[in-house]
């Protein structure tokens, strides 16, 4: 094997080293750009389940209010002129 011979062999392998670098050095960037995108994702999906947790306590809160025998009470007295049974309604007018 000449000198020429060997020399093209060694600059092959140096080569397809640098092709093979390449190709894992870009694939390792790609792999660090999906992963910062899925970090990205992961904390504004965790800032949603935050929000939404809070807003069913909430809800959860305003149904307790709602369904309880003093609310219940109050929107009968109100919204609909009920009255408790023995108490009597007085309405007054301005007469004049």
């Amino acid at each position: 094997m000449s000198n020429y011979e060997a020399f093209r062999k060694v600059q092959k392998i140096v080569m397809f080293s640098l092709v093979g670098f390449a190709i894992v050095f870009v694939v390792a960037i790609c792999s660090f750009i999906s992963l910062g995108n899925a970090r990205r994702k992961s904390a504004n999906y965790d800032a949603l389940i935050t929000s939404l947790q809070k807003q069913e306590a909430e809800l959860k809160a305003g149904v307790e209010n709602v369904s309880s025998p003093a609310y219940l009470e109050e929107q009968a007295r109100n919204q609909y002129g009920m009255l408790k049974e023995g108490e009597t309604l007085y309405i007054y007018t301005n007469q004049q």
